[in-house]
């Protein structure tokens, strides 16, 4: 988030009034619209975030705007799955005293309305600490080697009953230099606006090749297939996304082949190509009507044998190095 100067002057002398009484602690600047400062309990490797205030915020109509854009947000990213402490400060007399704004039990997100502040002691931070280790067992960034791309493929197939099955082909996408976010200067405040209440927008995710023959896959089966991708970042989304197997799961195989239309052109290699096949799942509720209706899919996706000749080995190494299932990150969860 783009601050003001003189917000960012305030959130310095907060982060310099903290350091004197806390020790141990890293207070870098934040980057969301919901909090201004990421605090870094060493001691701990606990993470939280900040909302950064004067004392007469809590009556304000700003606050109350404020706790309208938290009601707002559906809590998937990053910066949203943190806890978050309001601490107001006097910069004349170096006080602050600090209250829970948002914390998390059972993986759903709680918003307070109605802060209670106390004084910024020795006694009463580790009381706070203590507390936020226990939602730290559901809120933990995941280590680098776990964090990934999500993408989430909404599909649907009309049942004899005139209704609708749907569900969703779920697959990961391990980060690399190559494949990561598209950066994005916004300065339009309609839309940060925007993206503040429905999140970054789909098209400044990573997409490649291998996306896009997964798409075309599903697409040959589902033409009304939508895509959802999303950072995988914190344990909790983790453990959701092991939620997700108590779902029927049904197999759904995409075959990449060189167009057989197209192979006569290229007689010399009749007998020596090679086809490659992503496993996929798709996941659905478990109601035999669903089950019915959502089956075991195999479909293919042909490409023409030039494109194919020059993309197989890119195409075969994404598919072994960077193509995840729920089911080889799921026993990861602790």
């Amino acid at each position: 988030m783009n601050m003001s100067q003189e917000q960012v002057i305030f959130c310095r002398i907060v982060a310099n009034l903290l350091y004197k009484k806390i020790q141990g602690i890293s207070v870098p600047l934040s980057n969301s619209p919901l909090h201004d400062l990421i605090i870094e309990e060493k001691s701990q490797g606990l993470f939280f975030a900040v909302k950064v205030a004067d004392m007469d915020y809590p009556n304000s109509p700003e606050y109350q705007q404020y706790l309208a854009t938290l009601n707002e947000r559906s809590y998937w990213m990053k910066d949203e799955r943190l806890p978050i402490i309001l601490m107001c400060a006097d910069k004349n007399t170096e006080t602050i005293r600090f209250g829970y704004q948002l914390t998390w039990q059972r993986y759903r997100a709680t918003i307070h309305t109605k802060v209670t502040l106390r004084d910024v002691t020795e006694q009463s931070w580790s009381e706070m600490i203590e507390n936020l280790k226990e939602m730290d067992k559901v809120i933990r960034v995941l280590d680098n080697q776990k964090i990934s791309f999500v993408k989430r493929i909404a599909v649907e197939r009309q049942i004899p009953t005139g209704g609708m099955a749907r569900g969703e082909i779920i697959y990961l996408r391990k980060f690399t230099n190559s494949y990561k976010m598209q950066q994005k200067e916004v300065s339009d405040e309609q839309e940060k606006f925007r993206r503040m209440v429905f999140g970054i927008p789909e098209e400044e995710y990573p997409n490649d090749i291998l996306d896009e023959i997964i798409m075309r896959g599903i697409e040959g089966i589902f033409p009304r297939a939508r895509r959802k991708s999303q950072i995988l970042l914190l344990n909790t989304e983790l453990q959701d996304l092991k939620s997700e197997q108590e779902r029927t799961k049904k197999e759904f195989r995409i075959r990449i082949e060189p167009d057989f239309n197209d192979l006569v052109n290229y007689q010399g290699i009749i007998n020596s190509f090679r086809i490659l096949e992503i496993p996929l799942t798709l996941y659905h509720d478990p109601i035999r009507l669903f089950g019915d209706n959502l089956r075991d899919e195999f479909t293919s996706v042909s490409i023409p044998v030039a494109e194919w000749i020059e993309s197989f080995g890119n195409i075969e190494k994404l598919l072994r190095l960077t193509l995840l299932r729920i089911d080889d990150v799921a026993t990861e969860v602790d």
